[in-house]
């Protein structure tokens, strides 16, 4: 069985328009209120008290029309029968309308709702009683004009904070798919170069485990420390996430350039003969350019790993006074950093450093075989 779920606003205007239209009913059939005046046939009445009320409660959803269907009514009884039929229900419901058309509505419908109205009140005026019941010309247009510009109003400054709202749900998204893509090239980057690791040194151990056990125990020793270094960095962004301690997570250090020697030695090990160079004046790193620098790096030897096939590496890290400069270079096949799977790698690399304001260069090694990159970060 299916609930209907009502909100709160229509269901005010469902109670507004059935108590508009039974006190409209009540008193063309039993007995006028106050000064109110009811003449003319009760079938045409009982129908103008209906067609004039009910519509309310689709007001929020068609302002216009609900209007239009209000006024024409209001017009329509006084042009088809002389004697009037004058009921403050019937003039609420014309002030609701007003309103609701002038806060609801687009600028243009409310403005030509605002027209229509004047017509229709002046009809009434022309075919009224003349008393105190009747719509009085002056004070007709002073009230419903101000409660026009009311409506106006109101509706424009509900429309600035719909498009805040809205503004601030699609700058919500966009982080959101921000931080997306920045933790899948996180989680890229870390699980990438540990399985690259652990995979060519399981490879290795299991081609000498039975001539040489001791180069075998060196490379499992390997394999548990960069499973371990990739483990810690995987519950640290786990943790970030809320699937670890947080806490524990906040106090975990992040990667920075200065674990060069670590990164190397894993490509070492992996049999890639790895020579690293530090010129310029080493000095503290801005968070963020410090972890993307290190990333880089990880992500460049990764490839050297997997896709180069290279036996040589270099890697050159240069403090200038603004710039830090990194490069990476093997005499690999030029696989290129991605190796051809379409990954994070060189999308990844790039990424990084636009947003801090740098630069990479990536492509063949020339002169000779391999294959070069190159960043730039500004300091």
């Amino acid at each position: 069985m299916h609930r209907i779920h009502i909100s709160r606003g229509v269901a005010f205007d469902i109670a507004l328009a059935a108590a508009l239209c039974l006190v409209g009913l009540y008193e063309v059939l039993v007995a006028p209120l106050a000064e109110d005046i009811v003449e003319g046939p009760t079938w045409l009445n009982v129908l103008a008290v209906v067609a004039g009320s009910v519509p309310l409660a689709w007001r929020r959803r068609y302002p216009f029309w609900v209007s239009v269907a209000v006024y024409t009514v209001l017009a329509g009884r006084a042009l088809l029968v002389a004697e009037p039929l004058e009921l403050y229900s019937t003039t609420i419901a014309v002030l609701v309308a007003t309103y609701t058309v002038a806060s609801y509505a687009p600028l243009r419908d409310a403005v030509l709702a605002a027209a229509f109205s004047a017509l229709a009140i002046a009809v009434a005026v022309v075919r009224g009683s003349g008393t105190d019941a009747a719509w009085d010309p002056l004070a007709s247009a002073i009230l419903l004009g101000s409660i026009w510009l009311v409506g106006r109003v109101v509706g424009v400054r509900n429309e600035r904070a719909r498009t805040l709202h809205d503004a601030r749900d699609l700058h919500a998204a966009e982080a959101v798919a921000e931080e997306r893509a920045r933790i899948a090239r996180e989680l890229h980057d870390a699980v990438s170069h540990s399985l690259a690791a652990i995979a060519l040194q399981s490879g290795g151990a299991r081609n000498v485990l039975d001539h040489d056990p001791e180069r075998a125990r060196d490379s499992l020793a390997v394999i548990e420390r960069t499973a371990r270094q990739g483990l810690e960095e995987m519950r640290r962004m786990l943790g970030l996430l809320g699937g670890a301690d947080d806490e524990e997570a906040a106090l975990t250090p992040q990667p920075g350039i200065g674990r060069l020697d670590d990164l190397v030695e894993a490509v070492r090990a992996a049999g890639v003969d790895v020579r690293a160079t530090v010129m310029g004046e080493v000095r503290p790193l801005p968070a963020a350019v410090d972890v993307s620098a290190y990333r880089l790096l990880q992500e460049a030897l990764t490839n050297v790993m997997k896709h180069a096939r290279a036996t040589e590496a270099s890697v050159l890290v240069r403090y200038r006074p603004e710039v830090l400069e990194i490069e990476v270079e093997d005499d690999g096949d030029g696989a290129g950093a991605d190796g051809g799977t379409g990954g994070f790698g060189l999308v990844g690399m790039r990424e990084r450093m636009q947003v801090l304001g740098g630069s990479v260069e990536a492509g063949p090694r020339q002169p000779g075989p391999g294959f070069r990159v190159a960043a730039r970060v500004p300091l």
